[in-house]
């Protein structure tokens, strides 16, 4: 299984609106923000990825592109047991709606959550958390973005190199 992140400088005026908007102050500064994440997906071994989408407004489980720089994996080795509980999760959810709201949510914090709704990194936080993975265990998901969710997992980027450090996890 891999969590796989979307943004690299690539996207839509509204890609670049969340991964200014979820950048650290740093980031913002020295002109990183561009290399940070906007979209969050898992993708399974069978090459179909879960996430909930803005395009399809919903929870879908979709075939698509993940090749290039625009995508960033990382690998995460869990038990078949492990993929079974994870893909039951993330199929119970299929079909719900868009958190439109929500987004905003992780960067106005006072904006409430709808428990019917789902953005990609919370639906990723939650799918993640149902699976025990401790590194996301204190996130909270309607508060969490892309980029939070990349650090929670370990990765770093290296402001020289401009590229992504990315670990192994095994659950």
């Amino acid at each position: 299984m891999q969590v796989i992140f979307y943004g690299n400088k690539h996207g839509s005026a509204f890609d670049n609106i969340i991964r200014w908007k979820t950048s650290s102050w740093r980031s913002r500064f020295n002109g990183d923000w561009k290399y940070s994440f906007s979209h969050v997906e898992i993708l399974c071994d069978d090459g179909y990825m879960f996430s909930a989408s803005q395009y399809d407004n919903k929870v879908r489980r979709a075939k698509h592109s993940y090749t290039g720089r625009a995508w960033i994996r990382m690998s995460i080795d869990i038990s078949d047991t492990n993929k079974e509980k994870i893909l039951r999760y993330m199929s119970s959810r299929l079909g719900s709606k868009y958190d439109y709201f929500g987004v905003v949510g992780f960067v106005f914090p006072s904006i409430k959550q709808d428990k019917k709704k789902d953005f990609c990194s919370e639906f990723c936080t939650l799918a993640l958390q149902d699976l025990g993975l401790k590194e996301v265990k204190y996130l909270k998901p309607s508060k969490t973005s892309p980029n939070d969710l990349a650090f929670a997992l370990g990765l770093k980027f290296d402001s020289k190199t401009k590229r992504w450090l990315i670990p192994h996890l095994r659950l």
